[in-house]
């Protein structure tokens, strides 16, 4: 018995409608294992294979739908199963803190190292938080937004280096030469003199006397490679004196409470307490490495 016909564009004149114009022989019905197959081939949906006036068989199957075409085009997540490890996201203050379906406003954002910043600025420009994280004030905005485009180039890629060569990198089998880990270090260097002598000078903070979003993402980065046994506070009174002043004003409850799982970073990799990534992330994890200088 042949089964019923089925309505042009209907999921059956889909399958249907994969054999060449012309041929008369219905085809026999496909099991689930190939009509799965057929489906990621063809694509659901949108009136394929209906020929002029619509007739069954009077045309070949249509693209890929666009929901398909941005699915295969979705990197991996950033958070959860199979997320790409990174650098810690920036602790929101307490006064930032948001019902759980609001602390991602920006989750359809494209992934990218400025996502963490963009999300910050989002947050209190939207919400009624103190002026001093982003002021009103348009010159002393400007003066965050040079920071972070400076951040950007000199700190985010650098400083978490560290966690990359000694956790990171290892829990896919891979080493970094030597003279990489000292170039880094050198880089590093650089940026933290030019921190002190651009933006901290004789001020409390990076950009005048109040905390600013400015200064809570160069905490969040200077953090990791203390993490991972390099103290670049050390020697440096005056970038030790900001960070106290910060923390300070942060709480510290508050600040051990956010660092205490990236300070325990070398705990957890000696106890083999990190899990691994998954295999889809690993092309993601060398291409991150490799653009280590």
């Amino acid at each position: 018995i042949l089964p019923p016909a089925r309505a042009p564009g209907s999921l059956g004149h889909t399958r249907q409608c994969a054999t060449p114009r012309g041929t008369s022989a219905t085809p026999a019905r496909p099991d689930r294992g190939a009509r799965s197959s057929t489906r990621r081939r063809v694509g659901v949906g949108v009136g394929v294979g209906a020929g002029a006036g619509g007739a069954p068989g009077g045309g070949a199957a249509g693209p890929i739908t666009r929901a398909a075409r941005s699915a295969a085009r979705r990197p991996p997540p950033r958070h959860g199963p199979g997320a790409v490890p990174g650098p810690a996201v920036p602790a929101l203050p307490r006064r930032l803190h948001l019902r759980q379906e609001e602390r991602h406003p920006l989750r359809a954002a494209p992934r990218g190292h400025i996502q963490s910043t963009a999300i910050l600025i989002y947050l209190s420009s939207k919400y009624p938080t103190a002026d001093h994280w982003y002021p009103s004030n348009l010159q002393a905005r400007a003066r965050i937004h040079e920071y972070l485009g400076w951040h950007a180039d000199c700190v985010r890629g650098t400083f978490g280096v560290p966690l990359w060569t000694q956790v990171l990198a290892p829990l896919i089998g891979v080493h970094l030469p030597e003279e990489k880990v000292q170039r880094n270090r050198a880089a590093m260097d650089r940026a933290l003199q030019e921190l002190e002598d651009k933006f901290l000078r004789d001020q409390a903070f990076l950009t005048g006397q109040h905390v600013t979003l400015a200064d809570l993402m160069a905490l969040e980065e200077l953090i990791q490679p203390v993490a991972v046994g390099f103290d670049l506070f050390e020697g440096r009174p005056k970038l030790t004196a900001w960070r106290e002043r910060l923390e300070a004003f942060l709480g510290m409850d508050l600040c051990q409470e956010t660092h205490g799982l990236i300070l325990n970073i070398l705990e957890q990799a000696a106890n083999k307490k990190i899990p691994d990534p998954a295999p889809e992330v690993y092309p993601y994890m060398l291409l991150r490495i490799s653009r280590i200088p």
